[in-house]
């Protein structure tokens, strides 16, 4: 599982001095959980044979993560759909 917290500036931002913290992770199930509890997916990247999934974190990520790990809660259909979104991405992945 390879989960991690990046401090990057935001490539779109207007403002170089507002960094904006990004939440990387490889775990298919855990990425569903915050996609469905609305965190924004901001990109995905290929890391081997891997694709690892990078959140934009506003502060409430750890949080969301323990969340997880503690059975937290999370509508079933959401999570199939963030799920299902998901695994559409690594399949239909290509790097640019």
């Amino acid at each position: 599982m390879n989960k991690s917290r990046v401090n990057k500036e935001d490539p779109h931002s207007t403002s170089k001095k507002n960094p904006t913290n990004f939440y990387k992770s490889s775990d298919l199930y855990l990425s569903a959980f915050l996609k469905s509890k609305g965190v924004i997916l901001h990109n995905i990247k290929r890391s081997g044979n891997r694709v690892v999934f990078v959140f934009r974190d506003d502060g409430n990520v750890p949080d969301l993560v323990k969340e997880y790990f503690n059975d937290g809660i999370v509508k079933v259909l959401s999570f199939k759909a963030s799920l299902a979104d998901l695994r559409s991405i690594i399949f239909n992945y290509e790097d640019p």
